[in-house]
């Protein structure tokens, strides 16, 4: 088991989940978070290939001898529609910040 092939899977499956799911809109429109329903779209696609174990040994999922630990990105990044940040001057928290906006046609980095 690679990571490209772990990276497919988890893309692939939660990629139209995200897509499709009128609530994660509402949520990032309010800039809140949804990490707890992040672990069990993700814990439902893996199952399907792999054993996964739920917060196991204060990990989010593990799975063969992998684990993920879920976080959620706090941004200052400001877009229409969209709730102000919460504190003005936040810096961002990872370099590489996974994001589609279809009216702008970006695509989703990795």
């Amino acid at each position: 088991m690679e990571f490209d092939e772990i990276s497919e899977i988890i893309f692939g499956q939660l990629t139209p989940k995200l897509e499709s799911n009128q609530g994660v809109s509402i949520f990032a429109k309010e800039r809140a978070k949804f990490e707890g329903w992040l672990k069990v779209e993700l814990c439902d696609s893996l199952l399907k290939y792999y054993q996964v174990v739920p917060e196991n040994n204060r990990v989010d999922i593990t799975f063969n001898g992998w684990a993920i630990e879920l976080k959620t990105v706090n941004t200052n990044i400001r877009y229409e529609n969209v709730k102000k940040g919460k504190a003005e001057g936040q810096v961002y928290t990872f370099d590489n910040i996974l994001f589609r906006n279809k009216s702008q046609g970006s695509k989703c980095r990795r």
